[in-house]
């Protein structure tokens, strides 16, 4: 059975308040530039180690960069768990454990509306018997798992990619003791219509 066009896969398109209006191929949404949904996990080992893939380096989009989280857009009709789900076993080749919230931050201010909501995954296993098929922008990724330290010095540059040092930044401090993530932190259900609601007119 031949798999789909990665370009013809259908994504859901929605408003500011995070609410469906449609749906577009994901050809159409990147050309268009469409709002749609994405979700992204920091996944840990148990051990001290973080989950590392490096894109190949004949990727034409940030070829050979480490990116330290999982992570994709959603299909239409699909939840921000079960893509994060969906992205770990993909693109790490793990499945179970927790998820718990780190934080919510936009990623381009000044330059995009974009918001990404990142989670911590723990207790996590490699999946027994086969592994889901890797999608066109999994295929050929090196994963490989490092030391806290290591992963920030490979994830610093240059250049880095942002979600990755907001989400080692955040471990980090949990690491020395001086933060910890508040579950009260996890957005509400009107969370996307409040950010729309707070942006300047």
């Amino acid at each position: 059975m031949s798999r789909i066009d990665p370009g013809d896969e259908l994504m859901d398109v929605v408003d500011d308040h995070d609410r469906v209006v449609g749906q577009a191929t994901r050809r159409e949404v990147r050309r268009r530039r469409l709002l749609h949904r994405f979700s992204s996990v920091l996944c840990w080992d148990g051990m001290g180690r973080v989950y590392v893939h490096r894109r190949t380096d004949d990727k034409d989009v940030y070829p050979g960069m480490y990116d330290m989280t999982a992570g994709g857009v959603l299909a239409a009709g699909e939840t921000y768990l079960e893509a994060a789900r969906r992205e770990l076993a993909e693109e790490l080749g793990v499945e179970g454990g927790t998820l718990t919230f780190l934080a919510s931050f936009y990623t381009t201010p000044g330059w995009s509306d974009e918001v990404l909501d990142l989670y911590l995954a723990e207790g996590v296993k490699p999946i027994e018997g086969e592994v889901p098929h890797a999608d066109w922008e999994e295929q050929g990724m090196e994963v490989v798992r490092l030391p806290f330290e290591e992963a920030l010095r490979r994830a610093t540059g240059p250049p880095g990619d942002a979600k990755t040092l907001v989400a080692l930044g955040l471990y980090g401090l949990k690491l020395a003791g001086t933060w910890t993530p508040d579950p009260a932190d996890r957005p509400p259900p009107d969370a996307p219509a409040r950010r729309a609601a707070a942006r300047p007119a």
